[in-house]
């Protein structure tokens, strides 16, 4: 279907029998504002003019029912391109560049968003694992990432991957008769948490919920049965976080709290509860490196890496700095390898010169689904200036302190007499 050319014909239609009347996004609002309001006189529109309101609508309903949904098209159209491509029992893993362009082709036709990960890949003409592919079209169209989905939109894409042979079983259920629903076991999880720590975790302004239904296999390999799995994940560094588990029945197994720092808690507390927040430090953005630095400043470091943390210095950009995209910009130029992007950014201090320490990742098409990076820059620019300070590669398995020196400026890292002083 030439979605394009129908929208024409639709647009036509309702010039041509509309003509002289505006496009107004707000009319549905204010006919039922309207409707609220005492009658007035009414107006008469002609019999000819109602029925052509109502084909053109007629039409557009039509037109529009032929798009499939993302998940129609992945179970129509992609699985089956997936599957056609193995070759008798061997499972073929990857689509070809042809494949990806079929696919964003479907995406189009339909109305779907299509992932960035996808348009490149085609633009540079790689092939891409089939269960990525499933993966970054449904992420773009659930708008979240896999851990903040729905069970049902988790259990909808084990189903897909059962199906293109990339798993064996399915480990995401769907509650079955007998067992709890998911409404049953979010509120004994809740009533569990506000009893005990009096905590509404059901407020999504401070509290953000992962839920998954999964079961796992036994020592004989049989499936055993589904448990609950909640992470209430805090918002705020003030709050504490929470994680239970249920079985079937609603009986929790298991119950685990991160307590949230208070104002006698250490540098390495607050590190540890912004880690459980936002995940590995290496992938935060400067704004969060920024929001650390005020919770941190004048604690006690706790550890050697809360002392390197607390004198980092990290911060918001001084107002004569130059902007982060700018010092991105920086760093991809002076790393000069194609496939290269940033993963993070902070504004630090060293010496009382603000600088911006940028990480950079180079993974070329060969490298895809080996889990390593062909390699990892890590750069020192003045935030002033723009001048690089200086650029290191830095090699994975490094160990120690050198491994803080992918968020800790290099001078602070390397000042021997501070660590060894420490380490006394």
């Amino acid at each position: 279907m030439d979605k394009r050319k129908n929208r024409n014909q639709i647009q036509n239609a309702l010039n041509a029998t509309l003509s002289g009347l505006q496009d107004d996004p707000w009319l549905a609002q204010r006919v039922i504002t309207k409707g609220k309001r005492k009658k007035r006189m009414k107006k008469k529109y002609s019999v000819g003019l109602v029925l052509a309101i109502v084909l053109v609508l007629t039409l557009a309903t039509t037109a529009l029912a032929f798009f499939l949904s993302m998940q129609q098209v992945v179970e129509q159209e992609i699985v089956p391109m997936a599957q056609s491509n193995d070759v008798g029992e061997e499972i073929n893993n990857y689509f070809s560049n042809e494949e990806l362009y079929r696919i964003t082709q479907l995406a189009q036709e339909n109305d779907i968003d299509i992932p960035e990960v996808l348009l490149r890949a085609v633009e540079q003409g790689r092939s891409e694992y089939e269960e990525e592919t499933i993966m970054a079209l449904a992420r773009e169209t659930f708008g979240k990432p896999f851990a903040e989905w729905t069970i049902e939109q988790k259990h909808w894409f084990g189903e897909m991957m059962v199906a293109i042979g990339f798993r064996q079983t399915n480990d995401d259920c769907l509650p079955e008769e007998g067992e709890i629903s998911y409404d049953q076991a979010l509120l004994i999880a809740v009533n569990r948490i506000a009893q005990e720590y009096g905590d509404d975790v059901q407020d999504v302004s401070q509290w953000k919920i992962m839920t998954d239904y999964m079961t796992q296999s036994g020592e004989d390999g049989t499936l055993l049965q589904p448990k609950w799995y909640f992470s209430f994940v805090p918002l705020d560094v003030k709050n504490n976080g929470y994680q239970i588990i249920l079985d079937t029945s609603g009986a929790v197994e298991q119950f685990d709290v991160s307590i949230a720092p208070d104002p006698e808690s250490s540098a390495a507390d607050v590190i540890r509860q912004f880690e459980e927040i936002y995940g590995q430090a290496f992938q935060w953005t400067y704004t969060i490196w920024a929001d650390l630095g005020r919770q941190i400043a004048g604690r006690d470091p706790g550890t050697l890496k809360g002392w390197l943390f607390c004198h980092a210095g990290y911060s918001m950009p001084p107002e004569n700095a130059i902007s982060e995209l700018e010092a991105r910009e920086i760093a991809l130029k002076a790393v000069g390898l194609e496939y290269t992007t940033v993963s993070s950014t902070s504004c630090c201090m060293v010496k009382e010169t603000p600088i911006w320490k940028i990480e950079t990742h180079t993974m070329f098409p060969e490298d895809k689904g080996t889990g390593e990076y062909t390699a990892i820059w890590l750069l020192e620019i003045d935030a002033v200036t723009g001048v690089i300070r200086e650029k290191r590669e830095f090699e994975v398995g490094t160990g120690g302190i050198a491994i803080l020196t992918r968020v800790v400026p290099f001078d602070i890292c390397e000042d021997e007499s501070i660590i060894s002083a420490l380490s006394e």
